[in-house]
Parts: C-alpha cells; sequence; structure tokens
C-alpha cells in the first residue's frame, strides 16, 4: 500500500514525459501479473485433467461421467429395494386376504392383486438394472478414464432396456390380463377396472423413476 501511494504521488508530481513512462511501466506490470495468473489457472486445469488419456474419444467429459456414476450409485439401490418392498407389502397384504376371505367376490381380487405384485417383484429381480452400480467395484476401475467410460455406457444401456418398449408392453399386459379376468372370468366389471387402473399405474410409475443419471448424459450418442 505504501509503494503504491509513493508511485501515485511521483506519477503526479513528475513531468509529462516521466508521467507517461511511469504510465507505461504501471500498465506493463498489470499486463504481465495478468499473463501469471492466467497461466496458473492453465495449469490447474491441466493437472486437474491428468488422468485424461489424449486420445479421450468424443463424448461427454471424465467429470461429468463421474458424477452420473455417482448419482446412479446413490440413487438406484433406493429405487431397487423401494419398489420390491412396496411389491412385496402389497403382494403379502392381497395374499393373506385371499386365503382369508370369505366371499369370492373379494378372494378372487386379492388373488389377482397378488399374482401381479409377486410378478412385479419378479420383473425386479430379472430386469436389465442390477440393485447397485456394481461396475464401480472392478479392481482399478477409478484410476482407468476409458474403463470408466465404457461403465457409463453399460449402465447407460441398463438404464435404456429398463425404460424401453418392452417394460411398458409387460406392465400393460399385467394389468390388462388381471382386470379382463375379473371383468369377463369372475363377472365383476367394478373390481376389474380397479385391479387394471392400479396395476397399470403402479408398474408404470416404476418405470417412469428409474435413476436415468448415465442415459440423460449420454443421449443420442449411446
Amino acid at each position: 500500500m505504501f509503494t503504491g501511494f509513493v508511485a501515485l504521488s511521483l506519477l503526479i508530481a513528475a513531468p509529462p514525459n516521466l508521467q507517461e513512462a511511469l504510465s507505461d511501466k504501471i500498465a506493463s506490470d498489470k499486463i504481465a501479473s495478468d499473463k501469471i495468473a492466467s497461466d496458473e489457472i492453465a495449469s490447474d486445469e491441466i493437472a486437474s485433467d491428468a488422468l485424461v488419456p489424449a486420445n479421450w474419444p468424443t463424448g461427454p467429459s471424465l467429470p461429468a461421467i463421474r458424477d452420473a456414476l455417482a448419482s446412479d450409485a446413490r440413487y438406484t439401490p433406493w429405487w431397487f429395494w423401494g419398489w420390491g418392498a412396496t411389491f412385496m407389502t402389497a403382494g403379502t397384504v392381497q395374499l393373506s386376504l385371499s386365503a382369508t376371505a370369505d366371499e369370492r367376490a373379494l378372494r378372487m381380487p386379492a388373488t389377482v392383486g397378488t399374482i401381479s405384485a409377486f410378478l412385479g417383484v419378479l420383473g425386479l429381480a430379472i430386469g436389465e438394472l442390477p440393485p447397485t452400480v456394481e461396475l464401480l467395484d472392478l479392481p482399478g476401475i477409478e484410476d482407468d478414464p476409458l474403463r470408466l467410460r465404457e461403465a457409463s455406457r453399460v449402465q447407460a444401456r441398463r438404464q435404456r432396456a429398463a425404460t424401453g418398449w418392452l417394460p411398458h408392453v409387460l406392465a400393460v399386459s399385467v394389468a390388462l390380463a388381471g382386470g379382463l379376468y375379473l371383468w369377463l372370468g369372475e363377472d365383476d366389471p367394478l373390481m376389474g377396472g380397479i385391479n387394471f387402473g392400479i396395476s397399470l399405474v403402479a408398474g408404470e410409475a416404476q418405470i417412469w423413476t428409474v435413476p436415468d443419471a448415465s442415459s440423460d448424459l449420454w443421449g443420442d450418442s449411446l
């Protein structure tokens, strides 16, 4: 601060040609300072991407891939076990009702509901999306950007399969089969409609809540 005050005093008191020289000196010092700062920023950016190979393919950056996989690893278990618990609870309750109800008008809708709920559990068990992003547990993958990139692509494909046309067709088919059976087989259109609506909503909600960070990251380039 004292140095700056002295320089400012000299600039005011100096003759015009000296003032111009001092002004040029201050401007050149500022340019040099700005260049040093930009060089430091550039070197920090290079250091942060030190793991990225020179032949990195086009597409998402390594930090974006890491963030997407971290998001999938955080939310996929909640999605998988949350829906699994929901279907198991619904199936168990309706199984108890179907086993204890005296009236067929109550027993058969509960039986159909039990089958639909346990089919939901089966769909999770054999579906494309496992309960965890187990690819991140492969030895050394965190230190291998290219393997991490391929793991992101695999996870994205799984998410696309879990939200593709086949799961929607299966959800509609299960709901429609239960509803039609109660309507035509049991002559109960009201319970058939209720069963169809609940089963379809549950199946579609499971599909639309699939964690899709990696799938969104890759977009149409997958």
